[in-house]
């Protein structure tokens, strides 16, 4: 164990992440993205994570709904930077 540790993480976030699940079913990715409907999560969302399929189960891997939340989360911010009156068109003229 001692070639694992490392001093800058805590013996809890260590634990957490070692039980972090890496793939997450249709069900479960709805929730996880904020409990989308089933229909937006197949026709928006879906196409924009990677996938895995065990068997005849379809699963989809945690870490590309995390980096897809990261860049939504930046989209925003970036819209949010620009003052209110210029997004609705009433800008200094």
């Amino acid at each position: 164990m001692r070639a694992f540790y490392n001093p800058n993480i805590s013996h809890n976030e260590l634990r957490t992440d070692a039980l972090r699940p890496a793939l997450a079913s249709i069900p479960d990715a709805c929730k996880y993205l904020g409990d989308v409907s089933r229909a937006k999560f197949y026709a928006d969302v879906l196409p924009l994570l990677e996938t895995v399929h065990i068997g005849s189960r379809h699963f989809v891997v945690v870490a590309s709904m995390d980096r897809l939340i990261n860049s939504l989360k930046g989209a925003s911010a970036e819209n949010h930077d620009t003052p209110m009156a210029t997004q609705r068109g009433q800008g200094a003229s």
